[in-house]
């Protein structure tokens, strides 16, 4: 890495990024090299040209007899990424990213481009289910070189090139078996795959050939677990338990027997790695039926280990598998894909679309996490069961719609609270987001009850809201949305009504009269028809009849003489307003100018943003920042729950009021309203959700 790259990861803020090593070929893995590798070389070294302004890209795809598997491709593509001249020209910046059919339609396409950039970036990212996000450029812009391998691409795929980069400088190694999957402007380099394989083939024989007896068909069985990520050896040792009755000391010495022929990798943290090309080959070698009755062993073992699910909204997986003990992260992130495999397309559903599942790994993956899982499931059964296929897609679409929100929170358990508020009133998730909520044993931020009055429309739902105001007996809460409208909301009926002020003009602070009979509202007016001016061209204040909504008058500001603000008499019979050319004091009724300033004194003035705020009781303080709410439980010195209420940080929280009722609360800035009820957990508080 050179400085000015580093230099590009600093300023972009990604300094945890390493580049990753790329996996040689085995050593017993010698082959003639095919005449493929340098002329897919040579293609990669061409240097950029005015008259070829394009990304290059060079894609290896099989031609010749009939046969061919896919690793032999694979192979080619890792010769040529060890090839001197490449790896002279790219360094360290060559990635492997392998395709897959998921990568068949577009949501699979963007979890997987979206787990390359995580990649690539070092650091968490959002993720809202989109091929494109505005951190994905900021990311590839960070390589001023890159030779991006995109392994396994399928012919059917909906978008081939969905994987690739659109930055000069960066060059694509695609690998397909049809020449349908070649992305366009690509240029192709064919390959007798068979021939090839059956070298590969012939090398791993006679490797494994060395092994004990049974040890060949143990190295097959490896084949299950997922490519390129690191196995449990309690997993292996599980594996072996069931298909061979092997006890723990013989699998430790077959793994270390496997490793000293390099067709296993040990690492210390207990983990065992299987190279790709051995998983290829073992998988053919077991055969569909095989792989079937292994998975199918695999995850019967588990589940014998965990107590059953405990109910929930609609149907519930048979065991509860987010209690797994998984340290290392492995089953989290597989077990869909083993329950798949093991043709238990119904229970790996259920699994995917349940929130206690959804939580374990929307905390430990992000959002991508429980999104891949649904679309594994949705496309394991388009054709057998279009039924749960459909429902994975609606619950699938549920969570992407709320994707910025569910970035990373501190503290960690937060944007499970999120989640649950977000999906209260989805049709698919909404039944177990309220059945969880009812189970949490630490104070969260819930919606507001299904029988009150403003639990209807969806949370943040309309337009932004810039300020409001709530009437002293608690009825009536007035809100301005920076647009010519004024609305009051009654809570205790849920009705509105709309205030007009000039079209033209942007309404901005708003207060109720201590007695509620009128408001006043100070709107801004611009004349260049390109919105609100600094300084303004005019600034009003408006005065309505609360029981009728008819204005009483209008109080007019110019150049020179603008109303600042403005300050309510506690008597609610005058209004007093603060302009550049003065102090005045108006009549409320008929809006006359008054001589002298009554002696009932003004209402006391508040923090127009309400940035901070505590509960009538006392027990919660409230703090807004950027897009976030905060709670402090004063009663026991303690933070409290957070919420996130818009997908950036420039969708800015204006500030809270608190509401008539024991823990209500009304949260307004620029994503609208939005109306929470704290919740204390009815048992002692220890931090920990009850998932069962």
């Amino acid at each position: 890495m050179t400085w000015l790259d580093r230099q590009i990861r600093k300023r972009y803020g990604y300094r945890g990024q390493h580049p990753p090593t790329l996996v040689p070929l085995p050593g017993w893995l010698e082959i003639p090299r095919p005449d493929a590798v340098d002329a897919a070389v040579r293609l990669l070294m061409i240097r950029p040209r005015a008259k070829r302004p394009y990304i290059r890209s060079v894609a290896i795809v099989a031609e010749g007899p009939p046969g061919a598997h896919g690793f032999g491709l694979a192979v080619v593509a890792r010769m040529v990424c060890a090839d001197q001249r490449v790896r002279r020209r790219f360094g360290e910046q060559i990635w492997w990213v392998t395709a897959g059919p998921e990568t068949r339609d577009k949501p699979g396409t963007a979890a997987a481009r979206h787990q390359r950039n995580v990649r690539l970036a070092g650091k968490s990212m959002s993720f809202d289910g989109e091929l494109w996000s505005a951190a994905e450029d900021r990311v590839l812009d960070m390589y001023r070189c890159l030779l991006l391998v995109v392994d396994a691409v399928p012919a059917d795929a909906e978008y081939k090139g969905g994987l690739l980069s659109g930055r000069p400088g960066h060059v694509h190694l695609v690998t397909t078996m049809d020449r349908a999957g070649i992305p366009s402007r690509a240029d192709a380099v064919a390959v007798d795959a068979v021939t090839i394989e059956r070298a590969v083939r012939d090398a791993l024989r006679t490797r494994a050939g060395r092994l004990p007896a049974g040890g060949a068909e143990r190295l097959a069985e490896l084949g299950i677990f997922a490519e390129g990520t690191k196995i449990p050896v309690e997993l292996v040792r599980m594996l072996w338990r069931s298909t061979a009755a092997m006890g723990p000391d013989d699998s430790a010495a077959l793994c270390r027997r496997l490793a000293e022929l390099s067709l296993l990798h040990l690492h210390p943290d207990a983990t065992v790695a299987v190279d790709p090309v051995v998983r290829s080959i073992g998988r053919l070698d077991l055969g569909e039926g095989r792989l079937t009755e292994l998975n199918a062993a695999l995850v019967d073992d588990l589940a014998g280990r965990l107590p059953q699910a405990g109910p929930l909204a609609g149907s519930v997986p048979d065991r509860a598998w987010w209690r797994l003990a998984d340290p290392e992260g492995y089953l989290c992130r597989h077990l869909v894909s083993h329950l798949l495999d093991a043709g238990r397309q119904t229970r790996a559903g259920l699994l995917a679309g349940d929130l206690r599942w959804v939580t374990q790994r929307l905390v430990r993956g992000g959002l991508v996490a429980p999104f891949r899982d649904l679309t594994l499931v949705a496309q394991a059964t388009s054709t057998t069961a279009p039924t749960s296929a459909n429902r994975a897609v609606e619950l699938r679409a549920g969570l992407a719609e709320n994707g910025p929100l569910l970035d990373p929170t501190v503290p960690p358990e937060a944007v499970l609270d999120i989640l649950l508020y977000r999906l209260h009133h989805h049709p698919g998730w909404g039944g177990q987001a309220r059945a969880l909520q009812a189970t949490m044993d630490r104070p969260i931020l819930v919606n507001l009850p299904p029988d009150h009055p403003l639990a209807g429309p969806p949370p943040g739902s309309g337009a932004s809201a810039w300020d409001v105001d709530l009437s002293l007996d608690g009825s009536l809460l007035a809100v301005t949305s920076g647009g010519s409208t004024v609305t009051c909301l009654d809570l205790g009926t849920g009705r509105r009504r709309h205030l007009e002020c000039s079209r033209r003009e942007s309404a901005g602070r708003v207060e109720f009269s201590p007695d509620g009979s009128w408001l006043a509202v100070r709107t801004t007016h611009a004349t260049g028809g390109w919105g609100v001016e600094d300084p303004p061209a005019s600034t009003y204040v408006y005065v309505f009849d609360v029981r009728t909504g008819n204005r009483r008058f209008t109080l007019t500001g110019g150049y020179a003489r603008q109303i600042l603000s403005f300050a309510v008499g506690l008597d609610s019979s005058w209004l007093f307003t603060h302009a550049e050319d003065g102090d005045r004091a108006w009549d409320a009724r008929t809006g006359q100018q008054l001589v002298t300033v009554p002696a009932s004194g003004m209402r006391p003035p508040r923090d127009s943003l309400r940035t901070e705020t505590t509960s009538p009781d006392g027990a919660w303080r409230a703090r807004v920042h950027e897009n976030e709410l905060r709670l402090e439980d004063v009663a026991h010195d303690r933070p409290g729950p957070m919420m996130r209420l818009g997908p950036s940080r420039h969708d800015r929280v204006n500030g809270t009021l608190w509401l008539p009722g024991e823990g209500n609360l009304l949260a307004y800035g620029l994503t609208g309203l939005h109306f929470f009820q704290v919740r204390r957990p009815a048992g002692p508080v220890t931090g920990r959700d009850r998932g069962r």
